[in-house]
């Protein structure tokens, strides 16, 4: 796009205020490393750790964070595919950290075939499953969990589904146990799924990014006479960057993976772009606020990899993967 380093320093800070660039000093995160086929893509945390999900086996790994700073891998927590009692969970395709309950689970885990997976640091991970809308699931790409309501997409049919959950304190049932009905959440709208990568779950907005890096967005109000649901396909961003079209449908030299979210103090998008070695940070109304790019660095020069998994923790740590390798910069 632009060589930055054919120019001296002041030039490059000043295309980067034009180019609403924030560069950020990134380390290495983890003291160990994941084994070499690893691929980390989605990274939440909450207090009890760093989640991290691998692509490849499609277990979950936990770290914590020690006296100096770094994130140690805890090898004995266990989230993955297995068969559990009558269920049989294969690989996980999404996780959502989960509300306080009775149970103390930590995380939800799901794979595409609407089987669902409680873990917790230090005991042995529980089965649950959530009742497919028709005969079956055609194939589960994402999730989203907005407080006790869970929202899945369902790619190959094009639907959201929402479950309405509830902590349950009785001994032989998960923690919270989600409704055997499920609600069309789209109901009427029409969007083509078969490129969702991810979704967002906000109260009343809904956000799907999509692997052409559209986005579609969704209002649900219960009140609405015709269909509660109401969609646009693609929402047009807002960007504001000189030399740049003003209301993108879609990023062509982006290449977008994952999409997270911070809500206090500063509610933000963040999307990652491996094409540009950035994370694009948006409002909710998708107006692009600024690009997160790595300051270059000798001591800790980045991998020169693909960028693989995101994560925004609540912190302000902000993580980038590579593969197998994670970093950690301080959001300013």
């Amino acid at each position: 796009h632009r060589d930055l380093h054919s120019f001296p320093t002041r030039r490059s800070s000043d295309l980067d205020d034009m180019d609403l660039v924030t560069r950020l000093d990134f380390r290495s995160a983890t003291t160990s490393q994941f084994g070499a086929d690893v691929v980390i893509s989605h990274i939440k945390s909450n207090d009890s750790g760093l989640y991290l999900l691998d692509e490849t086996s499609g277990s979950l790994f936990r770290a914590q964070k020690s006296s100096k700073g770094f994130y140690e891998i805890d090898s004995s927590f266990q989230c993955g595919p297995g068969t559990y009692g009558v269920i049989t969970l294969e690989k996980i395709v999404d996780f959502a950290m989960l509300p306080t309950n009775t149970r103390g689970y930590e995380l939800l885990a799901v794979d595409a075939g609407g089987n669902l997976l409680y873990c917790q640091p230090g005991e042995e991970p529980v089965p649950g499953s959530i009742i497919p809308p028709e005969d079956e699931w055609g194939r589960i790409a994402a999730m989203s969990l907005d407080e006790y309501t869970l929202y899945v997409v369902d790619a190959e049919n094009d639907r959201i589904w929402s479950y309405s959950g509830r902590d349950f304190e009785i001994n032989a049932m998960a923690g919270i146990v989600f409704s055997s009905h499920p609600v069309d959440y789209l109901g009427t709208e029409e969007v083509d799924m078969g490129g969702a990568l991810d979704i967002i779950v906000n109260k009343e907005d809904l956000f799907i990014l999509h692997q052409d890096s559209h986005m579609t967005t969704c209002q649900y109000n219960a009140y609405r006479a015709e269909n509660a649901t109401e969609c646009q396909d693609p929402t047009p961003y807002g960007d504001s960057r000189i030399g740049y079209e003003k209301n993108p449908l879609i990023y062509f030299d982006s290449a977008f993976r994952v999409i997270q979210e911070t809500a206090y103090p500063n509610a933000a998008l963040y999307i990652l772009d491996n094409s540009n070695q950035a994370v694009l940070q948006f409002s909710y109304q998708l107006n692009l606020e600024r690009t997160l790019k790595p300051q270059p660095s000798r001591t800790y020069p980045l991998p020169e990899t693909e960028m693989t998994g995101l994560g925004v923790t609540p912190e302000k740590e902000l993580f980038l993967a590579f593969g197998n390798q994670l970093y950690v910069a301080d959001l300013p």
